[in-house]
């Protein structure tokens, strides 16, 4: 199935009008004083307070991404949006049929849920973003969408590949054969041209392609290069920079291949990790922390990271506090990127512990809502790894174990049972006295736990012990 996705941040207006103020009964005063005069008291006070709450309001911290490691500003700000709420304003750079219109408009807001959490991410129409219309103005990019939609339809209904899809396929390769065939065309390496590889490389990973999806790959690495690099790709902000790893990682986890990207340079720093929470020691810090904050600071970093992710998700999915797309993909990067590069071969407790947050952040953030995981090849090393445990002297709490475990009997994608793991899992749950879900969720919380993403399969998990 192929995937069509452009992330996009919210178009917000937190100002009232003035009329809303009104209906409000908002008072204001007027100060009205001459030269001559003398302002009173409250005058100054009023003046005082108006001056401050404007500083306040300019007063504004840029986020750091962590793919382009530098500050960015832009990316977490409104983007201007087209009117009216359908595709009926974008001008597209050929006539469109009227299937065309209509199925991008039913497609690309399921495809967007799919890719973005609806209980954790801020759900914006893609029609809205000028990113994304920009995009579709390009030929061989709408033909790229149009297939993604086709392709994403006969998933959904559960049929095989149509003739339409079949038709966009085709038209998208040898459109992108044409561009790549003239290196001097900059439309070679544009934006668009870089999403539709993009596209086709997730097409391939999602089929189990594995040559298709690593010569996607290699080509779009390519591409990147002679850009000058990912913090060189620009279309208006740095989304597209976030869409690329996104490919890299799914890519790199499907096939059990090292990324393309991030292979070797990268930050180990914590990045979402509230510094002062980072800075103090707690008294209610989890065993599970202490522990790995004890074995490996690498490691440690990326957990409280993933700590702090599952706290923004638990309260998202409660609140209207939801998580900006590119927010989403920026955390996504830097938690995966870590985990790939580090293994613990010799220390068979913290190797399970990595694989286990890699399953863990995976099934978030990488897996599709409605489909079926397709991390195969990640499983087996998590099966092994845990094997190995079972087997090793270690001194790892209880309760990570109980975690791994559990990780591992809900996010397996193969479905596969091992006697001896599952058994471990029955002795673990016994020994922490734990005979109800939420005896077993109150454990797993003080290790990594989203509520609404894994309950479901937890609640299943004790109700049919």
């Amino acid at each position: 199935m192929a995937t069509f996705s452009t992330p996009i941040s919210p178009a917000t207006n937190t100002t009232p009008s003035p009329q809303h103020l009104l209906e409000q009964g908002t008072s204001f005063d007027f100060i009205t004083q001459n030269s001559a005069q003398k302002l009173s008291k409250d005058q100054k006070a009023l003046i005082k307070s108006h001056a401050s709450r404007g500083k306040r309001k300019q007063k504004r911290h840029p986020q750091k991404s962590w793919i382009l490691q530098r500050e960015i500003d832009e990316q977490y700000t409104s983007i201007p949006t087209r009117v009216g709420s359908d595709l009926s304003f974008i001008t597209f750079p050929v006539e469109l049929e009227p299937y065309m219109r209509d199925d991008i408009a039913r497609a690309i807001g399921p495809l967007r849920s799919a890719l973005y959490p609806p209980d954790i991410c801020v759900q914006v129409d893609p029609a809205l973003s000028s990113w994304t219309t920009n995009l579709l103005a390009d030929v061989l990019y709408l033909h790229s969408t149009l297939f993604s939609v086709e392709a994403f339809l006969d998933s959904s209904m559960g049929r095989g590949s149509s003739s339409l899809t079949q038709f966009h396929l085709s038209k998208t390769l040898r459109l992108l054969q044409e561009r790549l065939n003239a290196p001097g065309d900059p439309r070679s390496i544009a934006d668009a041209t870089i999403m539709v590889v993009s596209v086709l490389a997730l097409t391939a990973e999602l089929h189990g392609d594995v040559d298709a999806a690593g010569a996607h790959m290699q080509g779009l690495q390519r591409m990147i290069l002679l850009r000058g690099g990912l913090d060189k790709l620009r279309f208006e902000n740095s989304r597209l920079p976030a869409k690329v790893c996104r490919v890299d990682l799914s890519v790199a986890i499907r096939f059990g291949r090292q990324p393309l990207f991030f292979n070797h340079a990268m930050s180990w720093d914590p990045f979402i990790h509230i510094k002062e929470v980072r800075d103090s020691k707690t008294e209610d810090e989890s065993e599970a922390s202490k522990y790995i904050r004890a074995a490996d600071e690498k490691l440690c970093n990326v957990w409280k990271d993933l700590r702090e992710f599952c706290r923004l998700c638990n309260l998202a999915s409660q609140t209207s506090h939801k998580l900006l797309p590119n927010t989403f993909s920026e955390i996504m990067a830097s938690v995966l990127y870590r985990l790939i590069n580090l293994s613990f071969e010799a220390m068979p407790a913290l190797e399970a512990i990595r694989l286990g947050m890699t399953v863990f952040a995976s099934q978030v953030f990488l897996q599709w809502r409605g489909m079926r995981q397709r991390q195969t090849q990640l499983d087996h090393d998590f099966t092994e790894a845990l094997l190995r445990l079972e087997n090793a002297k270690h001194d790892a709490p209880l309760a990570i174990l109980f975690w791994t475990l559990i990780v591992w009997q809900t996010c397996s994608s193969s479905h596969t049972t091992n006697s001896r793991l599952t058994a471990w899992l029955r002795q673990a749950t016994e020994q922490l006295g734990l005979s109800t879900c939420q005896d077993a969720k109150r454990v797993l919380k003080s290790a990594l736990w989203i509520d609404n993403i894994y309950y479901g399969a937890l609640e299943k998990l004790f109700e049919g012990s």
